[in-house]
């Protein structure tokens, strides 16, 4: 369980069973409490090497005219959204859209949309929130109340000051500290957020589980 915004706590169940039975406890037990489940999200994609030259504001409406395949989705397409420019480049940035599964499922199949003169790759991208500071999950480093943590050797100070050569996730450190069957325990020997990170695979499942592809 966990405190989400607007006055809110988010509690996760291991299975339906334990859902519908939280839910009846809520319900019988008090009238003072709205539950609901969490509506799924909308899935996010990675268009790659859009120009520099074409803006934020005019990109969308670039993309439907220049793809006419995206014409027997162009209502759907209405939904899409500019998350965030992902990585800028000197000509050049990866942008993240959000878009209504039908739109993303046809654009996937596409592989590429055109952009101007150039052709963009896509691909799925999920968008995990967090922190730069503590370098933990669920929260930006605007938001955090924990204390300062070292990408390299999970130290409390900053990593551009740190010269030790060793790499360690403090993820998976703190999921040890955790975990009390040593069978369960995992590697710390990587990058925090890297692919290898058995905590932020967990993370992208649990991303994906809360999203919907259909």
């Amino acid at each position: 369980m966990r405190t989400i915004n607007n006055n809110r706590v988010l509690v996760q169940c291991i299975s339906k069973e334990d859902k519908d039975r939280f839910l009846t406890a809520i319900k019988e037990k008090t009238n003072t409490l709205k539950v609901s489940s969490p509506k799924k999200r909308n899935p996010n994609v990675l268009l790659k090497n859009l120009p520099n030259e074409i803006s934020d504001h005019d990109v969308l409406q670039l993309l439907k005219d220049q793809n006419p395949e995206l014409e027997e989705k162009v209502q759907l397409w209405e939904e899409t959204k500019i998350r965030f420019t992902l990585k800028k480049f000197e000509n050049s940035r990866h942008l993240v859209l959000e878009m209504n599964p039908n739109c993303r499922n046809l654009c996937l199949n596409l592989k590429f949309l055109r952009a101007n003169w150039n052709v963009c790759k896509i691909q799925d991208f999920i968008v995990i929130n967090r922190c730069f500071k503590c370098l933990g999950y669920h929260h930006k480093a605007a938001d955090c109340l924990n204390g300062l943590c070292c990408f390299k050797c999970a130290g409390e100070h900053k990593s551009s000051e740190c010269n030790l050569s060793t790499q360690v996730c403090v993820n998976c450190i703190r999921f040890n500290k955790k975990t009390r069957d040593p069978n369960k325990k995992v590697n710390v020997n990587h990058k925090p957020y890297s692919s290898c990170c058995k905590c932020h695979q967990f993370m992208e499942k649990l991303i994906s589980s809360q999203t919907t592809y259909e």
